[in-house]
């Protein structure tokens, strides 16, 4: 069987509506330019206007307008899942996300042929990541890479598998896969269409089940496994859809760490991921690897399977030789998103402005930026001139950078960067594993809350002094190889 084509796949429908008519649609649109008939958004306010030219409709107007063989829904919104359901309630229309229209034309200029050039692959490991893995603009692609080239030079092949999100509306129970073998992107293919290709497997690692759980349970079906199975702890999706603990901006955790998944209106569904992902890991003698404790011990209180605590990453400490005579640099790094802990940043910068130099090392979508902060493009992709994290830390001479998270971490990797840049981390007591790693290693602050962050801050020779005798750095950070003793 051919892989599926996207550009085939767009030509063969005879109108394209759009699903969501926000940011994502302002900012992905282009890749359908001159194709899309209407938009349909739920937002009745809306409807009869346009946007970029192109008519905003009810959801309604598919039922009375088309033929569901003829129309192809385009998700421009985050939550795929629940559009996808208003959708089938509609009618049983065919329906992809456009970060999947993205993605694809994206690796669709890299493609190989490991995979559709060959009868079979001898034993290899493989790698199931959830979508969110398939963007290199984040630390879970940063690590699979990484974990990835290890598996390689140990002389072992990699067949990475991730979902598509394009649903066939008669054919539901037929996925399409993103398959790189390798490294080498091959294509979109049917499960079926993998599962000839591959019958056994050395062994398995799971990054994220995110959109991805009848795929994984029809391979582990038909796949024989010689070794282990790893899932490896990204976030805490093994517990809850809402995979950062966070309910519609309420944390699933009380003052005192505990889930209030009992008080949740969420409960059922939550439920019914914990029981999938329980006979999961019990019929097939799952590890769960943890980075930290701090993730361990919260997934202790849902799983008695095996945690295992295996860091992200390796690397070797040294001193650092520069003293601060003065500390006047502050940055906030990665991405502006309130759950990283940029609305406390901001708090920060209004509540010490003309005290410090404050910067925003990453992207930031906010239409109205703080004429107080520095914004500083960051490079995240490997055709950027911009700079990456540890050079632009370097380069603006960044004393302190904030990572303040309001989620519980299970892994960051711009904590690393700060710290291989010889930078003070200033983080909170709900970050998870950031404060975890800055008690441990002794190279930054974990606060009580903002109010004592911003009085610490206030006392510059406190400061400098904690600056000073902090004096390390890191360098050689690599992914850690103590996983593959599961492999050998």
């Amino acid at each position: 069987m051919p892989a599926f084509d996207i550009v085939d796949t767009v030509k063969k429908y005879k109108k394209i509506v759009a699903w969501g008519a926000g940011c994502l649609f302002e900012k992905h649109y282009s890749l359908l330019d001159g194709k899309l008939t209407y938009i349909v958004d739920r937002n009745s306010e809306l409807w009869g206007e346009k946007k970029n030219g192109i008519e905003i409709r009810s959801p309604e107007e598919l039922q009375k307008e088309e033929k569901k063989e003829d129309c192809l829904i385009v998700v421009f919104n985050v939550h795929f899942e629940e559009i996808v359901s208003s959708a089938e309630a509609i009618g049983d229309f065919d329906i992809i996300d456009i970060k999947m229209v993205e993605t694809f034309f994206q690796y669709s200029r890299v493609s190989g042929k490991a995979l559709t050039g060959r009868n079979n692959l001898s034993c290899p490991i493989l790698v199931c990541a959830g979508i969110h893995a398939l963007w290199k603009t984040n630390g879970s692609r940063k690590f699979i890479d990484g974990q990835n080239d290890i598996i390689h030079r140990k002389g072992i092949e990699t067949v990475e598998v991730a979902p598509l999100l394009y649903y066939k509306g008669c054919d539901r129970k037929n996925p399409f896969l993103i398959v790189s073998v390798n490294g080498a992107y091959q294509g979109v293919f049917l499960l079926k269409q993998l599962l000839c290709k591959i019958t056994e497997v050395r062994g398995i690692i799971i990054h994220s089940l995110y959109y991805n759980h009848s795929i994984l349970k029809e391979m582990l079906k038909q796949i024989k496994v010689q070794k282990n199975i790893l899932y490896y702890l990204h976030d805490y999706y093994c517990i809850c859809e809402n995979r950062f603990l966070y309910r519609q901006k309420t944390p699933c955790l009380d003052r005192n760490g505990s889930f209030n998944c009992l008080k949740c209106d969420f409960q059922c569904k939550q439920k019914a991921i914990y029981v999938f992902h329980k006979e999961l890991f019990d019929q097939n003698k799952v590890k769960l690897i943890a980075p930290s404790q701090d993730t361990a011990k919260r997934i202790r209180q849902f799983y008695t399977n095996e945690v295992v605590v295996i860091p992200h990453l390796s690397f070797r400490e040294m001193k650092q030789r520069e003293t601060r005579e003065t500390v006047k640099r502050i940055a906030y790094i990665g991405g502006a998103y309130w759950l990283k802990g940029w609305d406390d940043y901001k708090a920060i910068v209004k509540r010490l402005q003309g005290e410090y130099e404050f910067f925003c090392l990453g992207e930031c979508k906010e239409k109205t930026p703080m004429k107080e902060i520095t914004y500083v493009n960051i490079c995240l992709g490997e055709s950027s001139n911009a700079l990456n994290m540890i050079e632009a830390l370097r380069k603006y001479q960044i004393d302190i950078v904030y990572l303040g998270a309001v989620w519980p971490e299970t892994f960051s990797f711009t904590y690393y960067e700060a710290y291989e840049a010889g930078c003070f981390v200033l983080t909170n007591k709900r970050s998870g594993n950031i404060c975890d790693q800055a008690r441990k290693n002794g190279n930054g602050l974990v606060f009580e809350n903002l109010d004592e962050a911003v009085l610490w801050l206030k006392d510059k020779e406190r400061v400098t002094e904690a600056l000073t005798n902090m004096c390390k750095k890191i360098d050689d950070v690599k992914a850690d190889e103590t996983f593959w003793e599961y492999f050998c």
